[in-house]
């Protein structure tokens, strides 16, 4: 069993991966849309906690506003996101996470938003690969 869904988030990208195999299902989603996605994303994230399901990777494919927005405003909120619901997650700005203030530009509002998700994530203990290169596996199942 395999179903792929694109999350109807407009502008960006939020797809849903989800199949089973002879250790159980897994979850795998990319992006989460801009913040106008908000509700869709929290309703997909909720839908796979409330389902007793956990995302085996989370992964944003780069960190502009229409794949990262709606995740860096949902996943501070919600307690039940930690470790043990996240299992990877895949957040890809290299090395080194730059912090902003004030973005002055879309280049700054991308860094801006990679750093508002960053900070909560490392306080839920989610492991966050930050240097997504090409080549990356996880092992599932």
């Amino acid at each position: 069993m395999m179903e792929i869904n694109m999350l109807p988030v407009n502008n960006g990208d939020c797809i849903h991966i989800r199949f089973s195999d002879s250790f159980g299902i897994h979850n795998i989603v990319v992006d989460s849309g801009p913040s106008t996605a908000k509700r869709k994303f929290r309703s997909l994230l909720y839908h796979i906690y409330e389902s007793g399901e956990v995302i085996d990777l989370l992964c944003f494919s780069h960190i502009d506003d229409d794949h990262i927005r709606a995740a860096a405003q949902i996943i501070p909120e919600e307690k039940y996101v930690d470790q043990s619901f996240i299992k990877t997650l895949w957040l890809n700005i290299g090395k080194d996470v730059p912090l902003r203030q004030e973005p002055k530009n879309y280049l700054e509002l991308s860094v801006h938003n990679a750093s508002e998700l960053y900070s909560p994530l490392k306080r839920a203990n989610i492991s966050v690969i930050t240097d997504v290169v090409a080549g990356m596996k996880i092992p599932l199942g």
